[in-house]
């Protein structure tokens, strides 16, 4: 992802409701911890979050430094969502 308009294009082919599907299907439920491993923009970490809070926590990461900011100005402001830079070919510390 060169650009926000690269963000925009990857949130808008994003079918919403089938990663709410899929979070129902997973099991996930209040209170969880989650990882979204190659979060890029951040759309969907934040669709998952729907299904963990209140007291859970999501964690997104990935490896482009344009994708992390873009997910960290439109979304890391809600309570228990973050959004981290690394590549996950390395281990991730707690």
């Amino acid at each position: 992802m060169e650009n926000d308009e690269e963000a925009l294009r990857l949130e808008i082919k994003t079918d919403i409701e089938a990663v709410r599907d899929e979070a129902r299907w997973c099991g996930l439920k209040p209170g969880m911890r989650v990882l979204d491993a190659g979060c890029g923009p951040g759309l969907v970490t934040s669709i998952l979050h729907e299904f963990i809070k209140p007291n859970g926590f999501i964690l997104g990461v990935d490896y482009s430094t344009k994708r992390v900011e873009y997910a960290n100005k439109k979304y890391a402001n809600r309570n228990e969502i973050e959004f981290y830079l690394h590549d996950l070919r390395k281990p991730l510390k707690d």
